[in-house]
């Protein structure tokens, strides 16, 4: 078997490099996403806890 190359080529033809670049760009948006989600879980620590109070507790016509 030979390895993979993971290093981007100056080919346009190669698509196997554009799948890569776009996988890159997915993984840093996902990380930013995710931290995101984690600061706003640092400043709103129990926010999920009392969306869900809030919404058993309402009353029901």
């Amino acid at each position: 078997m030979t390895p993979t190359n993971k290093t981007l080529k100056n080919n346009k033809n190669n698509y196997q490099d554009e799948a890569l670049k776009l996988l890159k760009e997915v993984d840093q948006k996902l990380d930013y996403i995710i931290k995101l989600l984690r600061e706003e879980e640092y400043k709103y620590p129990f926010h999920n806890y009392y969306l869900e109070t809030f919404e058993n507790n309402e009353p029901k016509n």
